[in-house]
């Protein structure tokens, strides 16, 4: 993700977890330490986040599309440039 807070809350908790291997102390049980909690807690809030952001981004952009005018008003360089170049062959 790249997300600075959960790069490290990952790491902090990897730490933790390292050294409840090391004393032996089961994985579940460090999990279910406050701190372990926040960590996850922080790191499942910036997936929820993300997942909104990207909803919205969609039906933004769904919105958008369904709104844009389908006749093209303006006219693209390729027109301007075959007009000017069969303006110049015609002289």
């Amino acid at each position: 993700m790249g997300v600075p807070d959960v790069e490290q809350a990952k790491r902090r908790l990897q730490d933790i977890l390292r050294r409840a291997q090391k004393l032996e102390i089961p994985t579940q049980e460090v999990i279910s330490t406050r701190t372990a909690r926040k960590l996850l807690a922080r790191t499942r809030n910036v997936l929820a986040w993300t997942i909104w952001i990207g909803v919205f981004v969609i039906l933004l952009s769904g919105v958008v599309y369904a709104r844009w005018p389908t006749r093209q008003d303006v006219e693209t360089v390729r027109t301007v440039l075959r007009r000017t170049m069969s303006n110049a062959s015609h002289r």
